[in-house]
């Protein structure tokens, strides 16, 4: 578990309506900020909105910097789950309805430029393959099934840029993101060095930022762009 990240007070009045928890609000905001500070190139992307809530935290970070926000969410509610996702998912279809005017408001509010502002709605079948960002900076999947998890990471993960960050929101809380995680790793022979964070266990990692092992010993391989988690 990662260590505390500090909470700006601008973020405390989303905590009332955003899914996320406050600490949660705050690791996004982090990261956001982190990569504008080590001047990534890229966009920031969120699969799974909502009302807007981390959307929100994330504007707050990027907004002065010219970096476009692309937001993708049916606003329908929650799909239906597939058996990956346990028993217990599918009582949660059609739940989560957000509201597409109710997230522009919020990150006009916030102070992020409308040009920057890229909102996809729709199901992720038909999204995904509108245009979309060349390059990546952050890329935050909150899409709770498994073939939102997988389609997210399908979609944007060869266009995360190296030193980038991707976050599973629902790692520890649905069976289904995990196995999205676990078969993607797979099926892409990749082995990130992952960091939790939070009361409800969101996974995130740096692209480019692996495991090594060389004569039964294990080091961590960084590029030159990867840089450490909240901590420090």
């Amino acid at each position: 578990m990662e260590a505390p990240v500090h909470v700006p007070e601008e973020l405390w009045p989303l905590r009332h309506e955003a899914l996320n928890s406050i600490d949660g609000l705050a690791l996004i905001h982090h990261l956001a900020a982190q990569a504008c500070a080590r001047q990534l190139p890229g966009d920031m992307v969120e699969c799974g909105v909502y009302n807007g809530g981390s959307a929100t935290a994330i504007a707050l970070a990027i907004r002065g910097h010219e970096r476009r926000l692309w937001l993708y969410d049916s606003f329908q509610g929650l799909p239906h789950p597939t058996p990956r996702d346990g028993v217990e998912a599918t009582r949660f279809a059609g739940q989560l309805v957000g509201e597409p005017d109710r997230v522009r408001n919020r990150l006009a509010e916030a102070g992020l430029a409308s040009d920057n502002i890229v909102i996809r709605e729709g199901w992720f079948a038909d999204t995904f393959t509108q245009p979309k960002p060349n390059a990546v900076a952050l890329l935050h999947i909150d899409a709770d099934f498994y073939e939102g998890v997988q389609a997210a990471l399908h979609c944007f993960y060869d266009s995360v840029v190296d030193g980038g960050v991707v976050v599973l929101d629902d790692f520890a809380w649905w069976e289904g993101a995990r196995r999205a995680f676990y078969d993607f790793c797979v099926e892409h022979d990749i082995a990130p060095i992952t960091h939790r964070h939070g009361v409800a266990g969101a996974l995130y990692w740096f692209k480019g930022e692996s495991y090594v092992r060389s004569h039964e010993t294990r080091h961590v391989r960084r590029d030159s762009s990867s840089q450490p988690g909240p901590a420090d």
